[in-house]
């Protein structure tokens, strides 16, 4: 019995072996996709912010794209998607009002 108990032992052994290192693999990566989904997220958000407050100080919508480009590394085309979006969501905002 004990020579079967030994075995089973060994065998089980070696067929988790590997277990808990996948397992910890799969958490860790869960873990990282959230934390850069979330810093994505926040990103997008402070550029937002930042859009808005250069337009309630009346800057020119070119050197709010020039200011996004240059501070937050982002091409024209991208500022530019930016500055609509933020249109978008002050006209959505003014209709709920």
């Amino acid at each position: 019995m004990n020579k079967f108990m030994y075995e089973v032992g060994q065998s089980f052994k070696r067929e988790f072996r590997d277990f808990v290192p996948e397992l910890r693999q799969r958490v860790q990566d869960s873990v990282a996709e959230r934390i850069e989904e979330a810093c994505f997220y926040e990103r997008q958000n402070n550029i937002l912010t930042a859009v808005c407050a250069m337009r309630d100080a009346g800057v020119d919508e070119d050197v709010i794209i020039q200011m996004l480009q240059r501070h937050w590394d982002l091409r024209r085309s991208e500022a530019i998607y930016y500055l609509s979006g933020n249109r978008q969501q002050i006209a959505d905002a003014e209709m709920v009002s």
